[in-house]
């Protein structure tokens, strides 16, 4: 498997379409801080968008802008423009009301948030910034960006069998291709992006989230990267931050939690799987990441999902 899409399998992306809906001119809708990122498409009119920074842009139609560390910003007719809490919008939404007064004409807009499980952390996450903006000049260079689009546009807000369903799992796809779009558009060249496009870390990375319990050493994840072990660590170390063997240890011990959350699975069977030969061992690597044993951490999560 490859490793971005190990990695949101592990973190379980899940999208919610919020609404489309038309905003009369006058229109603001402020958005705090919050876990989930955040995404809009402007499907006609314009708007001006502060983000994060209190940078200032003009959004126009096709235009898709993503924050994906949930910062606060706003979005608005105008400088001039009142706004209202962005709940408050969602709730009128869906209570059939209208959340803004005015008749002239002003934007048709979709939101809604993508979502990861916040008890796992990744460098693929902390490498994204605090917002991306694909503009829809550039949207258009990539016919599956613009269909994926132009289907969740059609959809959202349909009451026919399907639409919701549809439009959700579409909005995870939309996450991933744009940030695809966004690494070739700003033609990432360091951090874990840059990482996911080198042809030699990828294949290094495809490899331990194929089988996190081989017995894998530098040597044998540069075999796989068709370079020299000394080339391969600092080219690893140099794009992802860490060494290759401290990213192995740390993605072995996100399986590991998956797997203790997810059953009755004995602790020997787990070590086994993320490639500790002996239970006390693989007990030691955990303690020493996250300041508990495994089977505390078990005991803790059963409880709370209880």
């Amino acid at each position: 498997m490859d490793a971005m899409s190990a990695i949101l399998d592990l973190f379980k992306l899940k999208s919610s379409v919020y609404f489309k809906s038309n905003f009369p001119s006058g229109w603001g809708m402020n958005i705090p801080d919050g876990p989930y990122s955040q995404f809009h498409i402007i499907v006609s009119g314009h708007c001006l968008l502060k983000g994060p920074g209190n940078e200032e842009r003009t959004l126009y139609p096709g235009d898709i802008v993503l924050f994906p560390h949930g910062q606060s910003h706003w979005l608005a007719h105008d400088h001039n423009s009142a706004l209202r809490e962005g709940i408050e919008v969602v709730r009128d939404i869906h209570s059939k009301l209208k959340p803004f007064d005015g008749n002239e004409p002003g934007v048709t807009i979709i939101c809604g948030h993508f979502e990861f499980d916040n008890d796992f952390i990744h460098p693929l996450f902390s490498s994204l910034p605090e917002i991306i903006h694909v503009p829809d000049h550039v949207k258009r260079e990539y016919n599956w960006l613009e269909s994926i689009c132009g289907i969740i546009i059609q959809e959202t807000g349909l009451q026919t069998p399907g639409a919701a369903a549809l439009t959700s799992r579409l909005a995870e796809v939309l996450f991933i291709q744009v940030i695809r779009v966004y690494t070739k558009m700003m033609k990432i060249e360091m951090g874990y992006l840059a990482a996911l496009n080198d042809p030699i870390i990828n294949r290094a990375l495809e490899a331990i989230h194929t089988d996190p319990g081989k017995f894998w050493t530098v040597y044998t994840l540069a075999k796989h990267g068709g370079v020299s072990r000394t080339l391969f660590a600092n080219r690893f170390r140099q794009l992802v931050g860490t060494t290759p063997l401290s990213y192995l240890t740390d993605w072995r011990m996100l399986k590991a939690k998956e797997l203790l959350r997810t059953g009755e699975v004995p602790l020997n069977m787990i070590a086994d799987a993320v490639g500790y030969k002996s239970e006390a061992a693989f007990i030691r690597v955990f303690r020493k990441k996250f300041d508990q044993t495994p089977g505390k951490f078990r005991r803790n999560y059963t409880e709370v999902a209880a």
